[in-house]
């Protein structure tokens, strides 16, 4: 059984994975029912998807290095293979495919939701139809989840405390684009308009172009940048994984 077999094996039996739909498919209803029904501008943003799906990343994520640290199986993992990096690899390719499974649950919640009372090949503004921009706030999530997992495996990597790695993702989830926008506002905007928290904006960037005026970086440079800083957060992740005392 190859690595990644294992991980897939090891994942299916965790009962998070199918809470982790489960909760997304309510959480995308509570949004609904928030904003008092069916509005094309939460069905063209996936009712709130990309957010709700990052929450569940971090805890599910973490949770992916925190148990096998927890019950002591990585021993047995290191044991059985030389390489760490295919150990650190199957994990990643394990959360990405989770990812894409809440993405493509987002999306069918959100199709069967709207059936009859969204124009999905319709007009949404200007001369952008509604499926259009949907497909641009679905890329957005995507690159935002692949950005995101990069921290949370860092982190993961970083923190034996599975609290404390959970909690400072949540801080960077929730806080980093408000910390980002007082720094690329300040009198040394253009320089530090490449900090990493500024990539948290990448999901809504790619749906809504103006917000290059608070990310300073037109959206070609953002996705490109937000690409770079995820394979260095990932190879940082793998470092101290590797050299991680167990």
């Amino acid at each position: 059984m190859t690595n990644f077999n294992q991980e897939v094996f090891k994942f299916k039996k965790q009962k998070t994975m199918y809470y982790g739909v489960i909760a997304l498919v309510l959480l995308q209803f509570y949004s609904i029912i928030s904003t008092g029904g069916i509005k094309t501008k939460d069905a063209v943003n996936l009712f709130g998807a990309g957010q709700w799906i990052g929450l569940i990343l971090i805890i599910i994520g973490t949770n992916i290095f925190a148990s096998e640290f927890k019950n002591r199986t990585i021993i047995q993992l290191f044991y059985k293979n030389s390489k760490k990096s295919n150990i650190y690899l199957s994990k990643l390719f394990v959360i990405i495919s989770y990812t894409i499974i809440l993405l493509i649950t987002s999306v069918l919640f959100s199709f069967m939701v709207s059936i009859g009372q969204i124009n999905w090949f319709g007009i949404y503004s200007g001369d952008k139809r509604f499926i259009e921009q949907f497909g641009l706030n679905l890329s957005g999530a995507f690159l935002f989840s692949l950005f995101l997992i990069s921290i949370i495996f860092l982190s993961a990597s970083l923190f034996r405390n599975s609290a404390i790695a959970v909690g400072g993702d949540l801080a960077v989830t929730f806080f980093g684009a408000n910390f980002s926008f007082a720094l690329t506002t300040s009198a040394f905007g253009n320089i530090l308009k490449w900090n990493p928290f500024n990539m948290l904006n990448v999901m809504g960037q790619l749906g809504n172009d103006s917000l290059s005026s608070i990310t300073k970086l037109n959206t070609g440079i953002l996705i490109v940048t937000t690409l770079v800083y995820t394979l260095i957060f990932l190879y940082l992740g793998y470092f101290y994984f590797k050299n991680r005392r167990i």
